[in-house]
């Protein structure tokens, strides 16, 4: 029994001690060794139960549940949209098509006309233009090669593209296959566009949202309206004695139906057309030659036919050239073309038009029970065709089957 009270005496002396040394370590910065606790066995937590007020989390901050919901949380910043790199020249450039009604254009090495020529050939192209001179010529970047044209050759029919989707730009709302024309590019693979209701716009487009007409053609072939432009039709005689320039007819036409025109793109019959060659199946028929005979003949129906259905559908002719002599096909309204080759494919007068609409435009030809008729479509989208102006169909002039023996 004393040892007891002994010892509880100790106990008491002790606490007592460390109560007086409490405040002098805490002065000090000491951690005090701190006396054994009972374990309790702590209720599991309602992961339901709302925290109580003012109960913080291990690091000192009320959680995210028990904010009141009237304090509105700071957004983090949009995301800057990433575009793919693209190599394009160190440089701006102009962007142009080329045009022209002379057959004797081509590629220059030097501005002067006597310096050699490279051979490029060509109906139309679109040509990036690095320097234009006081001279008159340009230094031009065409199919990849550079060397100079006459200025006068480039057109400021600026090259058209078409947006692979919705897209804001300097306020500015752009729709998803909406029409733009490109002035120029930047190195950064931006062009400077504009649209046609807003033409001082000076948009700078990264070329990753744009379409080219091809890519724009790819991209909604499938969902194409084809819409009447133009129509025409020629008449020819279909006895025997004329079976080669019938034959000569069909193919012709067979060798342009379907014929997509890209917008801002010549089609050139030299290019696109029959060849009228013996080894493409072309017959001997009536030509204005000095021998009155050679394969293909004929073939300048099919060709006028088409220039008189273009006509009709406000594409520009680029290149026509009238017969020689009267031709019996031809009718009042239509538009002469003839063709022109020597030792049968090399032409030298040559059909094109330019297709100057939004939209990829389409050829349909054929020749059958003595008509030869020509149409132009335009492929437009189905939720453009409402809102397209109505095109007035052209009729084809008055008069029955003409015999036609010569072109």
């Amino acid at each position: 029994m004393r040892r007891g009270k002994r010892r509880l005496a100790l106990f008491m002396l002790f606490c007592a001690l460390l109560t007086a040394a409490a405040p002098a370590a805490a002065a000090e910065g000491r951690a005090l060794p701190l006396a054994p606790q009972p374990v309790l066995e702590e209720p599991a937590e309602d992961p339901g139960q709302a925290p109580l007020p003012g109960e913080e989390d291990s690091a000192g901050e009320i959680p995210a549940e028990s904010q009141g919901e009237g304090e509105s949380q700071p957004e983090p910043p949009a995301p800057v949209e990433e575009f793919p790199k693209v190599e394009v020249p160190a440089e701006t450039y102009q962007l142009v098509n080329v045009g022209f009604n002379n057959k004797s254009l081509y590629l220059y090495q030097s501005p002067s006309t006597g310096s050699k020529r490279l051979l490029l050939p060509f109906a139309t192209e679109r040509a990036l233009v690095r320097e234009t001179l006081a001279s008159g010529w340009s230094r031009v970047i065409l199919r990849g090669t550079e060397g100079y044209l006459p200025t006068r050759y480039l057109s400021q029919n600026y090259l058209p593209f078409y947006m692979d989707r919705d897209y804001t730009v300097d306020g500015v709302e752009l729709k998803q296959n909406q029409h733009v024309y490109a002035r120029e590019r930047t190195a950064e693979n931006e062009y400077i566009c504009y649209t046609l209701d807003k033409p001082s716009l000076r948009l700078a487009v990264n070329g990753a949202l744009l379409l080219t007409p091809q890519e724009y053609y790819e991209k909604n072939k499938e969902r194409f309206t084809p819409v009447l432009l133009g129509r025409e039709e020629s008449y020819y005689s279909t006895s025997a004695a004329y079976a080669g320039r019938n034959t000569n007819l069909a193919l012709g036409c067979q060798s342009v139906d379907g014929r997509i025109v890209l917008p801002a793109e010549y089609f050139s019959w030299c290019q696109h057309g029959g060849s009228g060659s013996k080894a493409d199946g072309y017959q001997p028929a009536t030509v204005f030659s000095s021998t009155g005979w050679d394969y293909g003949g004929g073939l300048c129906q099919v060709t006028t036919t088409l220039a008189s259905a273009a006509s009709h559908s406000g594409l520009y002719l680029a290149e026509v050239y009238r017969h020689s002599q009267p031709v019996t096909y031809l009718r009042p309204g239509m538009t002469e073309a003839s063709i022109w080759h020597h030792s049968n494919i090399v032409y030298q007068h040559d059909f094109t038009f330019f297709n100057n609409r939004l939209n990829p435009v389409q050829i349909r030809a054929k020749a059958e029970n003595g008509v030869v008729t020509a149409e132009i479509y335009e492929l437009i989208l189905p939720e453009e065709t409402e809102a397209a102006p109505p095109q007035e169909e052209a009729q084809p002039g008055q008069g029955g089957a003409e015999a036609a023996a010569g072109e």
